[in-house]
């Protein structure tokens, strides 16, 4: 469960960088 919610937490940050680099760029 916490390896999950890690992954969950990874992908969200990396979803969330790549949003604001097409937005930047």
């Amino acid at each position: 469960v916490f390896a999950g919610s890690m992954l969950g937490l990874a992908i969200a940050l990396v979803g969330y960088a790549i949003s604001k680099s097409v937005i930047v760029g």
